[in-house]
This record gives C-alpha cells, structure tokens and sequence, in this order.
C-alpha cells in the first residue's frame, strides 16, 4: 500500500526526494505539529483546539511501546516554536517549507 501513495521519487526536488527516501527507514516517525491560525486565533482555538506538548510526548510514548523508534521528522507551519518548546531525547530533523520544497 506505501507504495501506491508515495510520490514518484523523480518528480520530487532533490531535497524532497531524499525526504521520502529517509522517512521510509525502518524506525522513522513523522510527527505534524500544527499551529498557525490554531495558536494565533481565540475562536478557532476554542473551535478546534491545540494539542499540548504533553500529548505529543504521550503519543510517542505510546508508539515506543510498540516500536523501536530511530527518528522523528517533524513537519510544522511554526517550526521555530517546535523548536523552542517540543523538548525530546530522540534524533530530530526539523522539516520547514525550505527544506522539503526547494
């Protein structure tokens, strides 16, 4: 099934293509972190909430009981803020709109 929702790896920016070929090793875990008009705006906020920090190390918590993981991507449209305040002990690759699109 991964292969039939994978982009073609030619038709990927050389950066890009180097992401899908990392984030198919075994033990690669994406995580999304989103913010944006979720932090920003009260009524959406309220309307849809925001994941806490704890939740996020919960669910990694959660998978490391079942997996062996060897390394997070993480993907956000606030990657300075993930940075700042998502603290883990894991090997980290920050993934940002100039990364994965240039």
């Amino acid at each position: 099934m991964v292969e039939e929702i994978v982009p073609k790896v030619s038709l990927l920016s050389e950066n890009c293509a180097r992401l899908v070929k990392e984030t198919a090793n075994p033990g690669s875990v994406a995580v999304h972190f989103r913010r944006g008009d979720y932090a920003t705006d009260v009524g959406t906020r309220n309307h849809h909430g925001l994941c806490s920090i704890d939740y996020y190390h919960s669910a990694l918590e959660y998978l490391a009981r079942r997996i062996t993981i060897k390394r997070l991507f993480v993907f956000s449209d606030d990657i300075e803020w993930v940075k700042d305040n998502f603290l883990c002990s894991l090997p980290i690759t920050y993934i940002d709109d100039s990364l994965a699109f240039s």
